[in-house]
């Protein structure tokens, strides 16, 4: 990675990685600390299992993660025991021991437990022990182990990034209030369109970190009234691909003075439609009449294919209507609460 990427990130994806960080380490030396205070062998196990662990960054990948390990941890057990016992070279009986529970997992689709696995099983290998009370400690490290990443990941800081969603939306919205206008003067100034191109990349860019950053924040939360800032910046990300559609279409027009502000003032109308938080099914509404419009000929164009381009312009601007009144329409009552509480920046 070029050490400049690192620099153009914004701080709280820096901040995001530094927790990560601290939960990793203070985690794992945490787990040894405990395991030696209870005088269990191989404490280091104890912060291993624990970095494995901390490693699924969601509640919800912890919790799944967490249960696998302990159904799997009887299976280790159990092959450790017929293994060790039956071939008497350590080396060979290891090889097996890992061929028969890497096949059980991928059977299972849990390969994500068996790093774990492995460094139970090695612990077998090292100590050739297979008492009771042997496989008790083994347990208890993992127990140990997983108890203090489930603890780490119950913490995470939801509060914070809710917030840093709202910022994110805000500043969307923005963005695209200023994408949708610069597009209807593209209409007006076509000569002034290749300089104006660079907000849509830069929208594009910030939609997809939000989408990322809102995708993590879905599996963290177990609050369904929190689960619409994924669908939603999707849905801003489908009608930013409009937008560009959109500023290739307006290209290869050639309006008349009348049907020029027809187009320009209903475009200028959805600016404020972007932050409308209920059902704005009467800008659909106008947008049916203005393509119904176009369609009986009210709007003269130059030629034949400036008016197929005109009618690919309000189809597409149509879809970026239908776009925002499908999510809406989709939210549940709690969720359409959560939405409608976010203040207007811009």
């Amino acid at each position: 990675m070029n050490p400049f990427d690192l620099l153009d990130r914004d701080a709280h994806q820096l901040k995001i990685h530094l927790i990560n960080a601290l939960k990793i380490g203070c985690g794992s030396a945490l787990a040894i600390f405990i395991a030696m205070g209870f005088g269990l062998p191989g404490q280091a196990s104890a912060g291993t299992i624990t970095l494995l662990t901390l490693i699924a960054q969601t509640r919800k990948d912890t919790v799944l993660l967490i249960l696998r390990r302990l159904v799997s941890y009887v299976f280790t057990v159990l092959i450790c025991w017929i293994v060790f016992q039956t071939v008497a070279d350590t080396y060979i009986a290891y090889a097996i021991f890992l061929v028969i529970i890497v096949f059980l997992l991928e059977m299972l689709g849990w390969q994500s437990t068996l790093s774990v696995n492995a460094v139970i099983g090695a612990q077998f290998l090292v100590n050739q022990e297979f008492t009771f009370e042997f496989a008790s400690y083994q347990l208890a490290l993992l127990l140990i182990g997983i108890s203090i990443a489930l603890i780490f990941n119950l913490l995470q800081p939801d509060l914070t990034e809710k917030e840093n969603l709202k910022l994110r939306l805000e500043k969307i919205e923005c963005e695209m209030k200023e994408v949708v206008s610069e597009v209807a003067q593209s209409l007006l100034q076509k000569e002034k369109i290749h300089e104006r191109r660079e907000y849509l990349p830069k929208l594009h860019s910030d939609l997809l970190k939000s989408i990322e950053e809102a995708s993590r924040f879905q599996k963290n939360s177990f609050k369904s009234e929190d689960k619409w800032f994924l669908p939603y910046f999707e849905m801003r990300l489908e009608q930013c691909l409009i937008l560009e559609e959109l500023y290739e279409h307006t290209r290869s027009i050639s309006l008349n003075p009348q049907g020029t502000h027809a187009i320009v003032d209903y475009m200028d109308s959805l600016i404020e439609f972007i932050s409308v938080h209920d059902e704005p099914g009467n800008k659909l509404t106008e947008c049916l009449e203005l393509k119904k419009d176009i369609l009986a000929g009210k709007y003269r164009m130059e030629s034949f294919e400036s008016e197929a381009m005109l009618l690919f312009v309000i189809f597409d601007v149509e879809k970026f209507v239908e776009l925002k009144i499908e999510f809406v329409t989709k939210l549940s009552k709690e969720q359409m609460d959560s939405y409608k509480k976010l203040k207007e920046i811009c």
